[in-house]
């Protein structure tokens, strides 16, 4: 019974630190839960202590990312955010934030689009898009 609460209480701490791989490849600098090369340094992340951005902060990003996709609409100064929701995925490069902003404008003939998910890659802290924020279609 003894060994069961240890494990416990292990388990719960460790949940709260993790190891991420920081490697420098073509003098870009990435963050991965695997290895990238030889050469990567082994950070241990305390995902406890992470800040929460105020309103505003978040606010901004949402407009960063809305000025960004604003030329891809016919008329857009009808654009609507419907939506705004902050989530992690994981490809081949690594984990990253991603901003999907939810959108609807009207068309030519004054009819709705429809809401569609329109995405923005945030930096590392996710206060402003990520410097390849060109590479997303």
């Amino acid at each position: 019974m003894r060994a069961l609460f240890i494990l416990v209480i292990f388990l719960s701490f460790s949940a709260h630190s993790s190891s991420v791989y920081k490697c420098t490849v073509n003098g870009v600098t990435t963050f991965s839960q695997t290895p990238c090369d030889d050469q990567f340094e082994t950070i241990d992340v305390d995902s406890s202590s992470g800040k929460s951005q105020s309103k505003a902060d978040e606010e901004a990003v949402q407009k960063e990312c809305l000025a960004y996709h604003k030329p891809k609409f016919e008329l857009p100064h009808t654009l609507e955010l419907i939506s705004a929701n902050k989530v992690w995925v994981n490809d081949s490069s690594g984990a990253r934030q991603v901003l999907i902003l939810e959108l609807n404008a009207l068309d030519k003939y004054g009819a709705y689009i429809g809401v569609k998910p329109y995405k923005c890659f945030l930096n590392h802290d996710g206060s402003t898009l990520s410097k390849v924020q060109y590479l997303i279609q």
